[in-house]
């Protein structure tokens, strides 16, 4: 799986004027237009029912009432002709001001540049559209069959207005702001060199849009749609999903849902849901401002980490004093990932963690080694774990479910292949519910309940007591070449359903140690201490009335049948005689021996520097007899 990068939106073109809002169609009734200058600033009061077009050609800036209507009002110094439709501005403007007056509504056009492409504005450092009726609208829009950007020429964008449609590429602003108390309709991209901000109830996005800046601050809910809203349906192509790509840092107070992809290239500050039916990637951190937080997509890449948002200007806020308007939460408590999840960094919610489907820990950064997950409450990975090597992962959590840890074979890959998988650590209790088909090497510190099997390329190491959950199927616990399986503790449990049919009891048991335990109806025994092992099988079948009891009890071996191991060691090496057998949980003076051209020095073997075999034993002596007998058959090489 691939990083993706978000599509870029082809522009629509050829959107007449005719089309943007209610004040084109009521034309014919349009009233008259006044203007005023009493600085600066342009102020401009639009006739009942008039379209007011604010243009640019070249170097130029012009006004056009749209209806065929003309300007009345005083003479105003700068502008010339006053008493026609065209009214040339000067560059003694630096600020423009619409205001609607009581009547029918009006509509407000800032349109694209008629010749020159790449000539910005040149004569507003401050645009300010200030609406007054409700049905009122602003649109940015080029004049028909115009493709250039809406270009600002590094000055800022500010509009207040009930409604805002963004037709046409807008860029080159140093700041766009577009506030509405009614939803932003996005048909087109948004560029600027410090921040976009778009503090609506909400925003809705036709087709896949792009909005570049430093950081881009969304306060409303976010939706994804394919009706094209004011556009129309006959530019609408249901092949377009409302996409978004995020070229900056991000903040956001509220959810967002129906998006295609998503790709943040900078940190984020997410105080709501995120639902895409594509990808979701996200380059940078995540701070959380809830209590929760979802993201649901097909997959959802997250690089960094994710963590609880701190406080509006405290040390681990990305993005400057925190989000507009939000009071940050004081706990992140819940993560859900929706989908795959492919992650990088640490991952740090109160109380849980929850994903549906398979979890990939990647080397997406060679900054982040490690996939760290901690948790007070349960971590559920309900469709598994996959740690990529290099990478490790260290799960810390009450809980730690992990639904088996595939292995990413190639299409049409044959059965043989790589195994390429790095350490897992789970510190708290674990539960393996479906196959381990290789993992460079597995560390359980808490309790331990095992479903399925597992392999490692390294060894295996439960340092708590652990309970092997059987059904009709033996499990099997195997290591690499020359690594065991350790247990660190007297209690290794068998547990299973009840078989169908009369049944008289039932015999678990370990191969090929020969360990075994009976019960008359129970289901569940303890084998007691389980030697260390390259290989193990437990296995469990029902007795049926008539049936003899096995002889071997739930006691484990005796000193009359030894429990052998085979190790490998290196020349000349120095190893733990506990690694070679491990001692059972049982009183009595231990007693270690060897046979062959190896040493024991301080509860080590000494391996000599030319290869050879050399046999171990371990007995355990109470009141002297041998209770426990224990060999390892050593080879050096």
């Amino acid at each position: 799986m691939r990083r993706m990068r978000g599509l870029r939106p082809l522009l629509l073109v050829a959107l007449a004027l005719a089309a943007l809002g209610p004040g084109a169609a009521a034309a014919a009734a349009c009233g008259a237009s006044t203007y005023a200058r009493p600085s600066t600033t342009l102020q401009i009061v639009p006739g009942d029912g008039c379209t007011v077009t604010i243009n640019a050609t070249g170097s130029d800036a012009y006004f056009l009432a749209t209806n065929g209507g003309t300007w009345s009002g005083p003479p105003l110094s700068g502008l010339s002709p006053a008493d026609q439709t065209l009214v040339a501005l000067s560059a003694g403007i630096t600020a423009i001001e619409v205001t609607d007056a009581p009547g029918a509504p009006s509509t407000v056009v800032i349109a694209g540049l008629a010749d020159n492409a790449n000539q910005p504005v040149p004569w507003v450092d401050d645009l300010v559209i200030s609406q007054g009726q409700p049905a009122s609208s602003v649109a940015f829009s080029s004049e028909p069959g115009l493709t250039a950007p809406i270009a600002f020429g590094g000055k800022p964008v500010s509009v207040l207005s009930p409604d805002i449609r963004v037709l046409q590429h807008v860029r080159g602003a140093s700041d766009i702001t577009l506030s509405s108390p009614n939803p932003v309709e996005l048909v087109a991209d948004l560029t600027a060199t410090g921040s976009i901000r778009l503090p609506a109830v909400q925003v809705r996005l036709d087709g896949p849009r792009v909005l570049t800046a430093g950081t881009v601050q969304v306060n409303g809910t976010l939706t994804g749609t394919l009706d094209c809203l004011a556009v129309g349906p006959s530019l609408c192509s249901a092949s377009a999903p409302s996409g978004l790509t995020i070229d900056g840092a991000l903040r956001t107070g509220a959810a967002w849902s129906g998006l295609g992809d998503l790709e943040v290239t900078g940190p984020a500050e997410l105080g709501g849901d995120v639902s895409a039916t594509g990808y979701q990637i996200w380059n940078g951190s995540i701070l959380v401002d809830a209590s929760s937080l979802t993201l649901a997509g097909a997959i959802v890449i997250t690089h960094r980490d994710i963590g609880a948002y701190g406080s509006p200007c405290g040390a681990s806020d990305v993005n400057g004093c925190g989000l507009e308007g939000q009071s940050p939460a004081p706990v992140f408590a819940d993560l859900r990932i929706e989908g795959d999840w492919e992650v990088g960094g640490s991952v740090t919610p109160r109380d849980t963690i929850t994903v549906t489907g398979l979890t990939i820990s990647a080397g997406v950064d060679v900054g982040y080694q490690v996939f760290s997950a901690t948790t007070s409450g349960a971590q559920d990975y309900r469709g598994g774990l996959m740690i990529e090597f290099p990478r490790s992962a260290v799960l810390s959590g009450s809980t730690v479910t992990i639904a088996g840890m595939p292995v990413l074979r190639p299409a049409g890959a044959s059965a043989a292949y790589a195994c390429d998988s790095g350490p897992l650590t789970v510190i708290g209790s674990l539960r393996l519910t479906g196959p381990v088909d290789c993992l460079a090497s597995l560390i359980a510190t808490g309790p331990a309940t095992i479903a399925a099997d597992v392999t490692t390329l390294d060894h295996q190491t439960y340092q708590s007591p652990v309970t092997v959950a059987l059904g009709a199927d033996p499990i099997r616990l195997r290591a690499g070449a020359g690594h065991v399986v350790g247990f660190r503790t007297a209690s290794v449990a068998a547990t299973w359903s009840a078989a169908a049919g009369e049944v008289a009891g039932y015999t678990a048991s370990i191969a090929p140690s020969g360990q075994s335990c009976t019960t008359t109806g129970d289901l569940a025994c303890s084998f007691g201490a389980v030697p260390d092992a390259a290989d193990l099988t437990f296995s469990v079948v029902p007795r049926r009335p008539g049936a003899a009891a096995p002889a071997t009890g739930a006691r484990g071996p005796d000193a009359t049948t030894p429990t052998t191991t085979r190790r490998t060691v290196a020349r000349g090496t120095r190893t733990r005689l506990n690694r070679l057998i491990a001692p059972p949980s049982m009183p009595g003076r231990r007693v270690w021996s060897e046979r062959g051209p190896c040493r024991i020095r301080r509860a080590a073997l000494i391996a000599p520097r030319a290869g050879g075999t050399c046999t171990v034993t371990l007995r355990v002596v109470r009141g002297g007899t041998t209770a426990w007998t224990g060999r390892s058959v050593v080879t050096v090489a």
